[in-house]
């Protein structure tokens, strides 16, 4: 089949288009395609700030057969979405990644450190278009993690706190090679060190999430009340919390670089859905790769680590290996750093320790937000179809949209034991950590 026979109605991926990416890689256009199969990159409701499209294109290149296999990261198709990514610089931010930070990190780790990260071919970021074109590494060999959302096992944990270890040591010695060390670094990468989500979010995504905000909390207690086992008191104890502090405010707080505290480059968004596993001829897993690299923040590490711990880990896998799975980051952070001819003392195990029982309240809160909406079945999810974001300025809309997803909610814990467990097994830990003494 000829190039001009094969079909694509994608609203960004016509056959132009993938033939234009496919020259690119190439370096030349001594080829012809003659099979182009797009499909989605994410299942419902896991991905809403864009599309991701596996693209698998077959093509005769200088006369010999050959296949390649790619994913897209794109804009959203609902365009009301956009001013949101465009003040939250994701966007912007994944393509400095994928363009200078990762070539960065690889030039400082050389042969010493094994990095894992997806091979990019392109990227445009533009008013007009946005798009990451890298490798798909579901074509070799990676894929999720087994049972995912039943919560990782402990040796996809601890790959997975190995790879957000090595993160961060090499981010610490890409900011120090600055000249002025780490301050240098920050002037000089302030779209990757500023976290424009949370600590230094613009009057559009306060209005955003405000309007949100009572139903929120309404939903964070009906669900808390369910979870609970008789006689705990954890949604009494969230209600007095509730009503005295606003806790993304408190989030907010701690995902601020701490100026007393060490800090560190993070990935800000490491969890299960966004690692991939290549796994050993038992199933065993044998390595990890961190993906969606569009929310990095300069913060405490323990930022990241509780994030994936709370909403990656049961309560009980926590609880049960806690100095197993924290001993086996510090480690890895460790002899990462030895490496780099960085000293690892800057960040002692004991002070980790300690920063982990403070900041283990943002992963409790973020896995309070997003959870539910992941862990609940395939059939309830939301789409993006289903809810646009010019629809937050019609109340009447928005009162009908929070109506559907508050039934799908309460239908979801019916259904989904897990989400009873994990949910309050999450509170229980923080109030164990010493959050929320004074009501008690």
């Amino acid at each position: 089949m000829a190039t001009e026979q094969v079909k694509s109605d994608h609203r960004i991926l016509s056959v132009p288009k993938v033939k234009s990416l496919l020259s690119h890689v190439l370096g030349h256009d001594d080829f012809e395609i003659t099979d182009l199969t797009l499909s989605p990159g994410a299942d419902v409701g896991d991905n809403y700030s864009g599309e991701v499209c596996a693209v698998h294109v077959k093509a005769k290149v200088k006369g010999q057969e050959r296949s390649f296999d790619w994913m897209a990261k794109l804009d959203s198709p609902d365009q009301s979405r956009k001013p949101m990514a465009k003040e939250i610089r994701m966007e912007e931010k994944e393509c400095r990644v994928y363009n200078h930070l990762i070539p960065a990190f690889k030039k400082l780790a050389g042969d010493k450190i094994e990095l894992n990260f997806a091979e990019c071919h392109y990227t445009k970021q533009s008013d007009d278009e946005f798009i990451i074109l890298m490798e798909n590494l579901k074509a070799v060999g990676f894929r999720d993690a087994i049972d995912k959302k039943c919560g990782l096992g402990r040796d996809y944990a601890k790959l997975a706190l190995g790879e957000i270890a090595k993160f961060h040591a090499v981010g610490y010695a890409y900011l120090k090679s600055f000249t002025g060390e780490v301050e240098g670094g920050l002037e000089a990468e302030p779209v990757l060190t500023t976290d424009f989500f949370c600590d230094k979010k613009s009057d559009l995504i306060k209005e955003i999430f405000g309007k949100f905000k009572d139903q929120q909390v309404k939903q964070w207690l009906d669900m808390m009340g369910r979870c609970e086992e008789q006689g705990q008191g954890l949604k009494d104890i969230l209600a007095k919390a509730t009503a005295d502090f606003d806790l993304t405010d408190k989030r907010d707080e701690l995902y601020a670089p701490n100026p007393n505290g060490f800090n560190v480059l993070c990935h800000g968004d490491a969890w299960f859905n966004n690692m991939l596993f290549k796994h050993d001829k038992d199933n065993k897993p044998e390595k990890c790769v961190l993906i969606d690299l569009a929310l990095t923040r300069y913060a405490s590490p323990c930022t990241d680590i509780s994030y994936f711990l709370f909403l990656s880990v049961t309560p009980s896998l926590r609880r049960t290996h806690h100095l197993e799975l924290l001993g086996h980051y510090h480690d890895t952070w460790t002899k990462t750093m030895i490496k780099l001819e960085q000293d690892p003392t800057v960040y002692p195990f004991r002070q980790l320790l300690k920063d982990y029982d403070e900041y283990c309240y943002v992963g409790f809160q973020m896995a309070l937000w997003i959870l539910p909406t992941i862990l609940m079945p395939v059939d309830l999810s939301f789409s993006q179809d289903e809810f646009k974001f010019e629809d937050i300025q019609d109340e009447a809309k928005m009162a009908e949209v929070m109506k559907e997803f508050e039934g799908r909610i309460n239908e979801a814990y019916n259904r989904s034991p897990q989400i009873r467990i994990v949910m309050s097994g999450n509170m229980i830990e923080v109030l164990e950590r010493g959050h929320f003494k004074q009501y008690q």
